[in-house]
């Protein structure tokens, strides 16, 4: 998964709900957490797009799934 593909599936309508759009964006932070280095450049990126996106969701009133990049 990758925000190029994520934007498609917006722009085409193909998200259902909520729930499966922020699976994808989560899986997007979990795979620039898994196949980069902690001392990354698109790690250290992942980071701090999680926290606005989780702070975006609470500001919508959301549930933010507690995933930490790994250490």
């Amino acid at each position: 998964m990758d925000l190029g593909t994520i934007e498609d599936k917006i722009q085409t309508g193909a998200y259902t709900n909520i729930d499966v759009f922020t699976a994808d964006v989560r899986r997007v932070w979990n795979n620039a957490f898994t196949y980069n280095s902690p001392s990354s450049t698109i790690y250290e990126m992942a980071v701090s797009m999680q926290r606005n996106f989780n702070k975006l969701l609470l500001e919508e009133g959301l549930t933010v799934a507690q995933t930490a990049p790994p250490i």
